[in-house]
């Protein structure tokens, strides 16, 4: 009979990398763990730098290497290898998100490294040409490409990665979980500040240029004063867009919340999302909607349609005309019908987007590696 120092000794050792930990994000990157066999697998999550809040800086067994984001540049690079090669120690398999963070334990462990998965979470990951020829020559022998929606993958196979090495891994979402956590309708227009009548469009997304913002910004002047939109979230495009607010004379219909804890908490506070993103590689913010079973306006940007399906509105990216025409549907839509788009749409999200999906989909991937 084996000991129990040989049964542990005999457990596939798999190192988890992501940029830093945040529970706040509905963390799937996290989860995904949950899907291997404690006795089969021993894991060990792994975050390059410390998080962004007040929040914990790795999860139980985890650990957090405390690094900066100027170490992912020039010198500091070959610094934080060694850190990852001497706090991952041996392993059988590396699961890496994001392409640098992948390259970055290539140069930590060269060929010693049996076997990686490097979840690819966007487009245009390798448009720069340097990037490019190093993960073709590198990774590509080794490594699998885990794309989380037919756009990313397209877009990679265009960037010369082999069909054959690319594994299809949708987002999911712990659907239950979080439908657990959702605040009333009431509750969350109070938390947000945005009592009152009206019909009320939100947004979750980061206020930069390819999220769209400024085009819901002029699709709302097209519509009537009764129409009102939320945005949570921040970026390096607030104050444009404070600015655009003022000087279109919105101040009274538009609500910059800034960056909003558990922001998905809030989305029965939403009559609709709007999406009106024009790059995207999937959009976790529309699980997090369908989950609270609210109707959806949104843009046919990269991977969009593929979670929603028909079961939302969709228009051309960049166009306000048409957004603010799908918008004003929505709003003159009767309760009824905005509830039987609600519905359809957490159907759609538990057929193909509910997080055991995912765990039988990596846990197959990964046994495949070891």
């Amino acid at each position: 009979m084996s000991s129990q120092g040989e049964a542990s000794a005999a457990r596939a050792r798999v190192l988890h990398v992501s940029f830093f930990y945040d529970p706040q994000l509905n963390n799937i990157a996290y989860r995904l763990l949950e899907a291997l066999d404690p006795a089969a697998y021993e894991t060990l999550p792994l975050y390059l730098f410390a998080p962004r809040g007040d929040g914990p800086a790795a999860p139980p067994g985890g650990h957090c290497l405390g690094a900066s984001p100027r170490d992912l540049r020039g010198l500091g690079r070959g610094g934080l290898a060694r850190s990852i090669r001497s706090a991952g120690g041996t392993i059988e398999v590396a699961v890496a998100h994001r392409m640098r963070t992948a390259l970055l334990l290539d140069t930590a462990y060269g060929d010693a490294l049996p076997a990686g998965l490097v979840v690819v979470h966007g487009r245009g990951t390798l448009r720069r040409a340097s990037r490019r020829r190093r993960v073709l020559r590198r990774l590509v022998p080794r490594w699998r490409f885990v794309a989380i929606s037919q756009a990313v993958r397209a877009d990679l196979e265009g960037a010369g990665v082999p069909a054959e090495r690319i594994l299809d891994l949708p987002n999911a979402l712990d659907l239950d979980g979080a439908r657990a956590k959702l605040l009333s309708p009431a509750a969350a227009r109070e938390h947000l500040g945005v009592q009152g009548a009206g019909f009320l469009f939100g947004a979750i997304t980061r206020l930069e240029e390819k999220k769209g913002v400024h085009t819901v910004l002029e699709s709302l002047a097209l519509l009537p004063e009764h129409v009102r939109l939320v945005i949570l979230g921040d970026g390096p495009q607030r104050a444009l867009l404070a600015a655009a607010v003022a000087a279109s004379g919105l101040d009274a219909r538009v609500h910059l919340a800034g960056h909003v804890p558990d922001a998905f908490r809030l989305v029965r506070a939403f009559d609709a999302l709007v999406h009106p993103s024009h790059e995207e590689g999937f959009g976790m913010v529309l699980l997090e909607a369908m989950a609270g079973e609210i109707p959806i306006v949104a843009t046919t940007a990269g991977g969009i349609p593929e979670v929603v399906g028909e079961e939302a509105t969709l228009v051309p990216s960049g166009d306000p005309a048409a957004l603010a025409e799908a918008m004003a549907a929505l709003a003159g839509a009767s309760a009824e019908a905005r509830a039987a788009q609600g519905t359809a749409l957490l159907t759609r999200a538990r057929e193909r987007f509910d997080l055991p999906r995912a765990h039988a989909a990596f846990r197959a991937m990964v046994a495949v590696l070891c």
